[in-house]
């Protein structure tokens, strides 16, 4: 008797371990949607917030990300110009939802990008990610941008 409760004990713990190994979706598949700005830091400096009534850059309303048709994208910038390309994610680690956003064949070509932007994945859920542009942004002249997008 006390065997068979112990067999069971056994498979129970076992059950639960394999359940709570739940393997994390891909980024891959995390970041196909399209994106919009909840705020933005320019160099550690909070600018932007959506709704806000004291921003400083207010331009960051119009910025968007569209990444549903893999491996394409557009983006509308802060100055209302739109941008289409191929996109390409790198270094991912899905468990810890960071890894390297690569914009490329950018066109038209954004001043000051030689056509492509890299933005560092520092977090990505189901609605929410967050990006850090470490290359200077001419059209902001920050030198770190940081935004924080939501899916609507």
């Amino acid at each position: 008797m006390k065997k068979t409760i112990y067999s069971w004990l056994i498979a129970l713990i076992m059950l639960a371990v394999v359940a709570s190994c739940k393997k994390a979706t891909p980024i891959t598949e995390r970041i196909k949607k399209a994106w919009s700005v909840q705020s933005v830091k320019e160099n550690g400096t909070l600018v932007y917030t959506k709704g806000g009534t004291t921003n400083k850059v207010p331009g960051y309303s119009k910025f968007s990300l569209n990444l549903l048709s893999p491996p394409t994208f557009t983006m509308r910038e802060v100055d209302d110009n739109s941008f289409s390309g191929q996109y390409a994610i790198s270094g991912a680690d899905d468990k810890l939802g960071t890894g390297t956003l690569s914009l490329k064949g950018i066109s038209p070509v954004p001043t000051g990008s030689n056509g492509t932007i890299d933005l560092t994945i520092t977090s990505i859920t189901a609605t929410q990610m967050v990006l850090v542009r470490s290359s200077s942004n001419p059209k902001t002249g920050a030198a770190s941008t940081e935004y924080t997008l939501v899916t609507p």
